[in-house]
């Protein structure tokens, strides 16, 4: 397997970067799927927590805080893997990523801790946001 950071465009002499600009790696839109998918189960959980303390200065049982089970993570994140390869991350580095729920948020801790700069550039961000919204809005485009 090669490192997800080596993972870029196939072959950058086919990338036109006047016209198109420099490539997004990668790792940055498979930390951008992560954090749509990974994170965002993370947060509906932690909001469902959140809710159960407020409760407890009452009666609190068990039945009242139910974590999202695990088939359905897998399930959101098998959505997310769809429309990751929409976006343009090749297949193999969906599958070492995502191949299930476990290992996404293994991979995604990763690149909180170690991909993502303390306040990443506003251009850069921009670039990624925009490419984004045109692969969903738009769909492919064959030239």
């Amino acid at each position: 397997d090669k490192p997800l950071v080596e993972s870029t465009i196939p072959t950058k002499s086919l990338w036109n970067s006047e016209r198109l600009g420099e490539p997004i790696s990668q790792a940055e839109l498979v930390g951008t799927l992560l954090g749509s998918s990974v994170l965002i189960l993370e947060g509906m959980e932690e909001l469902a927590f959140k809710d159960v303390l407020r409760v407890l200065s009452g009666s609190f049982s068990a039945n009242d805080f139910h974590l999202i089970p695990l088939r359905k993570k897998e399930a959101f994140l098998h959505l997310w893997k769809v429309i990751g390869f929409l976006f343009g991350i090749e297949e193999d580095v969906l599958d070492r990523c995502c191949r299930d729920y476990r290992r996404a948020k293994a991979v995604f801790d990763s690149v909180l801790l170690l991909g993502i700069p303390r306040n990443p550039a506003p251009d850069i961000t921009g670039v990624l946001v925009n490419h984004m919204v045109n692969s969903v809005c738009s769909g492919f485009k064959y030239e």
